[in-house]
């Protein structure tokens, strides 16, 4: 496959998740981090991003204190602009262990789920539990009534009766008028020019094509970062699918980071790749109307 079809057809099976929604994960100690490790999958399937805390990380260190935890962890969650945290705790024990989900939301602990995991199936085990926890996530709170602006009427003097009264005309006494005398009106000699003058179109004074040369330079600059982005994340995705022998020369977490970093540049690529498409069709139109 051609690298220019195999990026469109990349960008057109990525989902539109440039925008989409994010939760924090905060684990309570190294051995739940690697429980926290495993999340991200069922989180993208429910459409979220996942942002981990890391090791002494303000977020981690609101876990001290059990007096102030909740309103540390619900500042820290405003500051990221996430919809909900999870305080992630459990440790694997051999084959199997148990996982704990805390999740806070709206300044409030929500709910509290412990499910058992086994080894190598955590992704597949955790998301049936996160689904039923993101269902129990605060609507938007009701906008507040508007409050009806309360009208004053106070008593006015009557006004005095508008009615008109008929006016009285005294006659006058009409002088002879004067005789009306018709203009003669003389016909204007033609001159060369007349016949120009009436069949050409009048001139239009041309208008600045300032929003069309807008709208065309941001196609050029969208055009050129989602070209841009695409190759960085098509890079990152050829690294991915290297295996050697069947073997991945990079470690788990390289992996996952890796995995994210190119998930985020294809996403950009397909945003920014539309945002010059529109672009272009508006230049167009501009181009054309004005």
């Amino acid at each position: 496959m051609a690298p220019n079809i195999r990026w469109l057809v990349c960008c057109l099976l990525l989902p539109l998740s440039a925008n989409a929604a994010s939760v924090l994960l905060v684990p309570q100690d190294e051995k739940a981090r690697a429980l926290a490790d495993e999340l991200n999958e069922p989180f993208t399937a429910a459409k979220l991003t996942v942002k981990m805390a890391g090791p002494g990380s303000p977020a981690v260190n609101c876990l001290a204190d059990k007096a102030t935890r909740l309103a540390c962890l619900t500042g820290i969650g405003e500051k990221a602009k996430v919809v909900a945290v999870f305080v992630v705790s459990g440790a694997m024990k051999g084959n199997k262990g148990v996982l704990t989900l805390e999740m806070l939301a709206g300044g409030a602990v929500v709910k509290k789920e412990s499910t058992k995991v086994f080894k190598g199936r955590v992704k597949q085990q955790m998301k049936g539990p996160i689904a039923q926890l993101l269902k129990l996530l605060p609507k938007g709170e009701p906008a507040a009534p508007t409050e009806t602006p309360k009208v004053v009427v106070t008593q006015k003097d009557p006004e005095p009766d508008a009615t008109p009264q008929p006016a009285v005309v005294e006659p006058l006494e009409v002088a002879d008028a004067p005789k009306r005398v018709e203009p003669v009106l003389t016909p204007r000699a033609q001159q060369p020019n007349d016949e120009l003058e009436l069949r050409g179109p009048a001139p239009r004074a041309s208008k600045p094509k300032v929003a069309a040369w807008v709208m065309t330079g941001l196609a050029v600059v969208a055009a050129g970062t989602a070209a841009t982005f695409g190759g960085l994340g098509l890079a990152g995705k050829g690294r991915l699918e290297t295996a050697p022998g069947g073997v991945s020369p990079l470690s788990y977490s390289e992996a996952q980071a890796l995995q994210q970093s190119t998930n985020t540049q294809l996403t950009v690529a397909l945003g920014t790749g539309i945002g010059a498409g529109v672009s272009g069709v508006v230049a167009g139109i501009l181009w054309g109307v004005e």
